[in-house]
């Protein structure tokens, strides 16, 4: 009768609702369909209820349990929660309690689930964030995200070592603001160009590359290097624009002061040679072709014999050689 009362309880709330009398069949039926809520009697005709308990929590956590029992020993319902019930009840129970019981305890296993769902999302994200920072203090580069109107949604911290100028500041720049006028023309016009290429499936990994001038806080100007690409939705449309800055101010200096001295060298009137340690020519400027006629094909990777002129001996070489190799100057 109670149980006839219980199930006529639940599916007037709209439960599905399904009986097995006893341990056999309650183990067949949890291997032929998944349930949200097992409700089971202590006292079963060919065992415990305890020992499907026992099966449910090992093999189906997420299934809620409740034991039910007239048994008022209390190491019973002890070891039933330590197994994993969700809660158990002393017969007799009025109907509708049972049900609150069941419905109680779903909503605290749903909750349970949202917890540990978020702890977890909580805790990829800290990993994410983490890596991010780890690789701009390793790496320098600034990481930034820009809407498709081309204004920041996301800029890395480290773009303040850049252009001194803070994350948030950063956000509410216009190209122009940001950027000398030769610079946000020519980065508009990439962004332009990448987006229209975006829906080809040619162009769905393209990267795109420009070299800038961005404004720095204090004055001047630093020289970026600009990494990017266009990140489309589920539906193949543009999204937004993902990509690195890589300040290249005091690389692209050296090179203008290597190419100065290049210049200089080149052309000074006075002949410069650089050998490796074993003496085979390298480098010789233009004065060096002037004076002896050799073209740059016909003594690159030659050893010094081709300056023997003859007109000094062989310890004269061995001296100007063995100066030389120690790091001292030889006139």
């Amino acid at each position: 009768v109670l149980l006839r009362i219980v199930v006529n309880k639940f599916i007037a709330n709209r439960w599905q609702i399904e009986t097995a009398m006893n341990v056999e069949t309650g183990s067949e039926k949890l291997a032929q369909k998944q349930y949200d809520v097992i409700i089971i009697d202590y006292h079963l005709p060919d065992g415990k209820g305890d020992s499907l308990l026992q099966k449910i929590t090992a093999d189906f956590p997420d299934i809620t349990t409740i034991m039910v029992t007239s048994d008022t020993r209390s190491e019973l319902s002890t070891s039933w929660l330590e197994m994993g019930a969700s809660a158990y009840l002393l017969k007799p129970f009025p109907p509708l309690y049972l049900y609150e019981t069941a419905t109680r305890c779903i909503r605290e296993k749903m909750w349970r689930t949202v917890e540990l769902e978020l702890e977890e999302r909580t805790r990829q994200l800290s990993e994410r964030e983490a890596l991010v920072k780890d690789f701009e203090d390793c790496v320098g580069d600034v990481l930034w995200q820009r809407h498709l109107d081309f204004s920041y949604k996301y800029c890395s911290p480290s773009i303040k070592k850049v252009t001194g100028y803070a994350a948030e500041e950063c956000q509410v720049f216009e190209l122009e603001e940001e950027m000398t006028p030769v610079s946000a023309v020519g980065f508009r016009e990439l962004l332009i160009k990448a987006l229209r290429e975006s829906s080809t499936a040619e162009a769905k990994y393209n990267q795109y590359s420009i070299s800038i001038e961005l404004y720095h806080k204090e004055g001047g100007v630093r020289t970026v290097d600009i990494i990017f690409g266009i990140k489309n939705d589920a539906a193949g449309l543009p999204e937004n624009i993902v990509g690195t800055i890589k300040d290249i101010t005091d690389k692209k200096e050296k090179e203008e002061q290597f190419a100065f001295l290049h210049s200089a060298i080149s052309q000074a009137d006075d002949v410069i040679l650089v050998t490796d340690v074993k003496g085979r020519l390298e480098f010789a400027n233009e004065s060096f072709t002037r004076v002896t006629g050799y073209d740059p094909g016909e003594w690159i990777g030659s050893d010094h014999n081709i300056l023997t002129s003859g007109a000094h001996d062989d310890s004269f070489y061995r001296s100007l050689w063995s100066t030389i190799s120690t790091g001292h100057n030889w006139t």
